[in-house]
């Protein structure tokens, strides 16, 4: 450790805000982790000091202990600082919607006896719970993303660059076969693996149907084991768009606008009505370092106009800023996107 103890301060800043990542789970370890996977979350630090200019601090260090054990509840409580004000920009969306109908997300089983077809799931607490993977999810939203820009900026290439700059590149080619500009880069969009509450102890045996005669396969059946709405079922979508421009931000709620109406479906078997949401609340929250930009909004469904049948909402927070978000889309159409 430097001598200076504005050096020594700044260094534990810089590593109580790395290890404060952990602590908040915010860092993910291994590939796809702006997808879900290697989401991780430290619960609890020990730390302990050594001198190791004394030979008490250097036998210490060898023994693995030491009289200095500092105590906190946080990562910077131990280390004695405080953090620097977070500067980082960052549009985060926390949605919940009721599953209308079923979900698929096709696995394969884990035992010989299980349904040719089961609903992908994942270990919680000691437990196997059916999850909304965060592949399948960034999947359809990129698809339906990508129609949305199509339609409202008229130029393909430029609502190819838009939706490229959003969620990565759609093509990763080798080191060796890329031309200048086609270096690969990371996505904004950070999409969280969550679990599913639904019914999943239900088997549905379908047929297959002959394309050509419209009839049915002689002995093709098989079996499906998706998740099921129920009176307590819920399905919660976390993304996060980091350091997003306002067409980003606009093409994220067109997207939770055919979310909440049940016309983007997810997971699989759509064609059967699989995987159609229900908006049940949404918050919305832009962190940034500039108050102006700064915002939070809430909305939360308020039922059915009985004169229009259009679904009635209450949004909390600055609508016009909003309103300025979706439309930030089509004036992407006036200037080349950068990545």
């Amino acid at each position: 450790m430097p001598e200076d103890e504005g050096t020594q301060t700044r260094l534990k800043q810089a590593l109580a805000v790395t290890l404060t990542g952990f602590e908040r789970g915010e860092i993910g370890l291994g590939a796809r982790k702006r997808r879900g996977f290697g989401e991780c979350q430290v619960t609890g630090w020990q730390v302990e000091t050594f001198d190791l200019k004394t030979p008490q601090g250097l036998i210490a260090w060898l023994e693995g202990s030491s009289d200095e054990k500092p105590t906190g509840k946080t990562v910077a409580d131990l280390l004695g600082v405080s953090l620097p004000p977070d500067i980082r920009r960052r549009f985060n969306l926390i949605a919940r919607f009721r599953l209308e109908t079923s979900l698929l997300i096709r696995s394969g089983g884990r035992n010989p006896d299980d349904p040719d077809m089961t609903q992908l799931t994942s270990k919680r607490a000691g437990k196997e719970k059916p999850i909304l993977s965060g592949t399948s999810l960034a999947g359809a939203i990129r698809g339906r993303a990508l129609r949305i820009a199509n339609t409202l900026i008229l130029d393909e290439t430029k609502a190819q660059k838009l939706v490229a700059g959003l969620f990565g590149p759609d093509e990763i080619k080798e080191k060796g076969k890329r031309k200048k500009g086609e270096e690969p880069w990371a996505s904004r969009a950070v999409v969280r693996e969550r679990t599913v509450k639904g019914r999943n102890d239900l088997v549905q045996t379908r047929i297959k149907i002959d394309r050509f005669t419209g009839g049915t396969y002689p002995g093709a059946l098989f079996e499906q084991q998706p998740v099921f709405g129920g009176p307590n079922n819920e399905v919660c979508i976390e993304i996060e768009l980091r350091n997003p421009k306002p067409a980003h931000i606009g093409l994220l709620l067109h997207v939770l606008k055919d979310l909440w109406t049940g016309d983007l479906p997810l997971g699989g078997e759509a064609s059967v009505g699989r995987g159609r949401l229900k908006g049940v609340e949404a918050m919305l929250e832009f962190h940034s370092p500039d108050p102006e930009e700064h915002g939070w909004w809430k909305i939360t469904s308020a039922g059915v106009d009985e004169a229009t049948q259009a679904e009635k909402l209450n949004i909390e927070g600055p609508r016009k800023r909003l309103e300025a978000y979706a439309q930030a889309v089509q004036k992407e159409a006036h200037h080349e996107p950068k990545n």
